[in-house]
């Protein structure tokens, strides 16, 4: 049994590496493109707070060498 899960695991890694590279054509989805927008918003949402963070510590460190 655990043959065959490694294996479907295995192919489905290969498909994506394939795809990724272009060998692969695979037609584009609703869901596809609905992943697509949650990666991306989900991108965007981790840019904001480690920027958010980054002025946080540039405050904090001014702030320090203002004593």
């Amino acid at each position: 049994m655990l043959y065959y899960v490694i294996r479907a695991a295995v192919r489905a890694g290969i498909i994506d590496a394939e795809r990724e590279m272009g060998k692969i054509k695979m037609p584009v989805t609703k869901d596809d493109k609905l992943q697509e927008q949650r990666e991306a918003l989900q991108e965007e949402r981790v840019r904001a707070i480690v920027a958010d963070e980054q002025r946080k510590q540039a405050a904090k460190a001014a702030k320090e060498q203002g004593k």
